[in-house]
């Protein structure tokens, strides 16, 4: 296929940046601990959003506050001019595999079966699908991307988890859909 032209050249040391520099409110929210401010990493990918807000839970990431996260980023959107760059990072879909009110959420849970890491991760994505189309409803006429961080390993070869390389980290899933 040919080389297509680009739709926007962002300039500036980060897609965050290059969002403002062509005047997007830039909007982002985290539960993840790479997004966590108090930590280096952290300060350094939210420090170019101008509203950021991270979801904290147990060790620096929450596993349950994709709904809180969507509240948050509208009631942000109420405030902030046109145009916006959204970016949001949840982290229902990491072990343990839990979403607020699962009923399996007071378990103890490790990696072990592959059925059952499966089924409650595909549980949590169900459960992420119902709280990106809360946060889409009320929008129209939006690029969207949404992609995986990483991976996981659920026993291929031996591997559980996704701190490592092997194939099965590197399977990402992605979903481009632009504006007509």
């Amino acid at each position: 296929e040919a080389p297509r032209a680009a739709l926007m050249t962002l300039d500036g040391s980060n897609m965050v940046e290059g969002f403002r520099r062509q005047g997007y409110a830039t909007i982002g929210t985290g539960a993840v601990s790479w997004f966590n401010p108090a930590l280096p990493a952290g300060r350094y990918l939210t420090e170019p959003f101008e509203h950021f807000k991270f979801f904290e839970g147990p060790h620096n990431a929450s596993h349950t506050s994709s709904r809180r996260q969507v509240d948050w980023i509208h009631g942000t959107l109420d405030g902030a001019a046109e145009p916006w760059f959204v970016f949001a990072t949840f982290g229902e879909t990491h072990h343990r595999f839990i979403y607020e009110g699962c009923p399996w959420f007071d378990e103890v849970f490790h990696y072990g079966n592959a059925n059952e890491c499966k089924r409650r991760q595909r549980a949590c994505l169900e459960y992420l699908d119902r709280q990106i189309q809360r946060l889409l409803a009320p929008l129209s006429n939006y690029d969207l991307v949404i992609c995986s961080d990483h991976g996981e390993a659920l026993g291929e070869d031996g591997l559980w988890g996704h701190g490592f390389h092997h194939p099965a980290i590197m399977r990402v899933p992605m979903l481009i859909r632009l504006a007509q």
